[in-house]
């Protein structure tokens, strides 16, 4: 009987644990605030050859302000090239902003140094 009540204890504690920690998997930033007109900063990481979210959904129209704190361990860029959006190299352990108007439909942002068919990542301006 201890041994059904610890391994039920185990069980449930191992969801929990689970519950918490697991990630969403949809790699999709859909922020409330927008990023834009007073509100924080979205933070798109950049990690080796690849951003962190791959994909955000902006309200099209809105001015937003992104973060691009580069986590990797090479220099890397956000960039746009429709609106024109350029970080410019941002060496591994730094960080800047950008601000933009985010352009109806979908619009690609990428690394110059890596280059968009290494790197990159989809802004959906809805």
């Amino acid at each position: 009987m201890l041994k059904r009540a610890r391994f039920g204890a185990l069980v449930a504690t191992s969801v929990l644990l689970l519950a918490a920690c697991g990630g969403d998997d949809d790699p999709t930033v859909q922020p409330e605030n927008g990023g834009g007109n007073g509100g924080d900063a979205i933070q798109v990481a950049m990690v080796d050859n690849s951003f962190a979210p791959s994909m955000l959904e902006l309200p099209a129209g809105e001015e937003v302000t992104i973060a691009t704190p580069n986590n990797g361990q090479n220099p890397h860029s956000f960039t746009i090239d429709d609106p024109a959006v350029d970080t410019g190299v941002i060496d591994a352990g730094e960080s800047t902003e950008v601000t933009f108007t985010v352009p109806e439909g979908e619009t690609q942002y990428y690394c110059t140094v890596h280059g968009a068919a290494v790197m990159s990542g989809t802004l959906t301006g809805a």
